[in-house]
């Protein structure tokens, strides 16, 4: 009987060691992955051009859904400073909205408003059937009719580690930026920067 005893308390010491050691384990693992894992970001877009676009979806590497863009944006009007303040719309992504630490890519579809598209648009917003299925249909066959432009980018030549450290280090403070700037001519570019927000 004392054998059985002991044997039963040998077995649970063994047990309890087993656990304790993979939560030691898991715990300096999570601890890595913490260090290293995700980061939140927020997308602000903005425009140059005579008429407004329109962002359709915006796709990062290891996203989990493909997202639909901001978007109609309005242009940015000449004489007016692009800085960090000069945007027409906002997204913001929480760490787990992506999977893996910082995306490498993403792909941007928009839509570049012209002439044709905007007299197209005032004869639409002015008929007394607007959202029938009808006046849907027709919004969609003037949507397709404009020029569209899809372009992906390598984000790590934009997001530099210092900026990922940066906001790392203060994840409940600072965000990383991404501010697209859309142009008429169907290129954009990209900027990117750590913001202290509180």
């Amino acid at each position: 009987m004392v054998a059985k005893e002991l044997q039963l308390q040998s077995d649970v010491h063994r047990l309890v060691r087993n656990i304790l050691l993979m939560l030691l384990i898991g715990s300096a693992l999570f601890g890595c992955q913490a260090k290293e894992g995700p980061i939140g970001m927020t997308l602000r877009w903005r425009c140059l051009g005579a008429y407004g676009m329109g962002v359709g979806s915006v796709t990062f590497e290891g996203q989990r859904a493909k997202n639909m863009g901001p978007g109609a944006l309005g242009c940015v009007k000449p004489g007016i400073s692009l800085d960090h303040n000069a945007w027409g719309a906002s997204e913001g992504y929480m760490p787990g909205d992506i999977q893996g630490p910082v995306p490498r890519w993403v792909e941007v579809d928009w839509m570049v408003a012209n002439a044709s598209y905007e007299e197209k648009w005032r004869e639409l917003k002015s008929r007394d059937d607007k959202y029938s299925p009808q006046w849907m249909a027709e919004v969609d066959k003037v949507d397709a009719e404009t020029p569209h432009h899809t372009h992906r980018v390598d984000l790590t030549k934009v997001i530099k580690a210092e900026l990922i450290e940066q906001a790392r280090k203060d994840r409940q403070g600072t965000q990383l930026v991404l501010m697209f700037t859309l142009k008429a001519d169907g290129t954009f570019d990209v900027e990117a920067f750590a913001e202290k927000w509180r």
